[in-house]
């Protein structure tokens, strides 16, 4: 009964870490919001889901997002330079649970997108 109970467990490991973690994609997203966004199944060597943040120190009202799978390595790192001689930051968030990196359901189409961009810089620079 013991090794019957054993080889379920072990099966039940092996099916977990086949199955693998779902996170959410997002290669470009602004103001918190995914514009090309999908779900994916990681794959080997990728134990977390990550949402890495950066924001430019002249209009905090921006925030550019990028999302995926990634392993534990730099997850809650920071780092802060300049381009173009404006400052920013940039925050790496990690978390292990299916879809727990998930953006907001809405997706931009990429016209709406770049307008929704414009519109917050012009809107920053009043």
């Amino acid at each position: 009964m013991n090794s019957l109970c054993r080889t379920l467990i072990v099966l039940g490991a092996f099916l977990a870490a086949a199955y693998g973690l779902k996170c959410r994609q997002c290669d470009a997203g602004i103001l918190g919001v995914c514009l090309l966004g999908t779900e994916i199944t990681c794959g080997a060597g990728t134990d977390t889901c990550y949402k890495t943040e950066a924001q430019f120190n002249e209009t905090t009202a921006v925030t550019f997002v990028t999302r995926g799978c990634r392993n534990a390595t730099g997850c809650g790192d920071t780092a802060t330079g300049t381009i173009l001689g404006i400052g920013y930051n940039i925050k790496s968030y990690c978390c292990s649970q299916d879809l727990c990196n998930s953006a907001s359901s809405l997706q931009l189409s990429i016209t709406a997108g770049v307008l929704l961009a414009g519109l917050s810089t012009l809107w920053a620079s009043l």
